[in-house]
């Protein structure tokens, strides 16, 4: 359904070619027409004995999120995009540090902060091996808006069975080989990376996107969730899966495709 697009507001935008405006589009419009339909503000929320909390970096407007038990002194962080010393500085508000860095999938907009971070000491990394390729490519960037990542930290896929509060790992490619998303069963929290959006779903046309698998992946693993799960995406407001299932049009001409 075309909409009407204004340009104001998107936080270093430039010249560019084509295909980086419509990446910059599509962001805007999850962050913006997601608000119509939930109003839940960038504050600390709670769900169940589980504190997230959002910080939004970068130009693309990432969700990255530290969460946390109140009761723990330590925290996982979710996607650390960009601007690592706005993250360190709420890791050290909420009196935390960071025990693990959980990676949703390996794009560039999803790991800028990540060689900073990884300066202040080591801290595993986590991101499913099919995008340990795309992570590490020199040609994972936006021309002209963000920069392939240097001096990146080793990843790995097999330790979270090490931490009790550590959540399920559900592979849902379609958007890249290697996207996942990490639900915390318990709490019924779910951070969808940029599967699935409040209102939309992730897009499946660059390198490495599957429209198939993406369509596999959000009626196999996400869809069958209970309906009361929060939704925790990559860009744009939280949801729920049971307002995805009813009011989400995109999500299901996809499945039903």
């Amino acid at each position: 359904m075309p909409l009407p697009i204004e340009w104001h507001g998107l936080k270093g935008v430039g010249e560019g070619d084509f295909r980086n405006q419509r990446i910059i589009v599509q962001v805007w419009l999850h962050t913006r027409i997601g608000k119509f339909f939930d109003k839940t503000s960038k504050t600390e929320k709670k769900a169940g004995y589980m504190n997230v909390k959002t910080i939004q970096v970068g130009v693309l407007e990432v969700n990255s999120y530290l969460v946390y038990h109140e009761n723990s002194e330590d925290a996982f962080l979710i996607d650390p995009g960009a601007d690592a010393e706005q993250i360190r500085e709420t890791v050290r508000q909420c009196g935390k540090q960071i025990k693990a860095v959980l990676l949703t999938h390996g794009h560039v907009d999803h790991i800028g902060a990540l060689p900073e971070l990884a300066a202040d000491g080591h801290v595993p990394v986590f991101l499913h091996a099919d995008d340990v390729r795309l992570y590490h490519s020199p040609d994972n960037a936006i021309t002209g808006l963000i920069s392939a990542v240097s001096g990146l930290p080793e990843t790995r896929d097999d330790f979270l069975e090490n931490f009790p509060d550590a959540p399920r790992v559900l592979h849902t490619p379609g958007h890249t080989p290697g996207s996942v998303c990490f639900y915390f069963q318990q709490e019924g929290i779910l951070f969808s990376g940029d599967t699935l959006f409040c209102q939309s779903v992730g897009r499946t046309d660059l390198p490495g996107g599957s429209s198939e698998r993406m369509a596999e992946s959000l009626d196999n693993k996400i869809i069958p969730l209970p309906e009361e799960v929060s939704v925790y995406p990559g860009h744009g407001p939280s949801t729920s899966v049971g307002t995805e299932r009813t009011r989400n049009t995109l999500l299901k001409k996809l499945v039903s495709a």
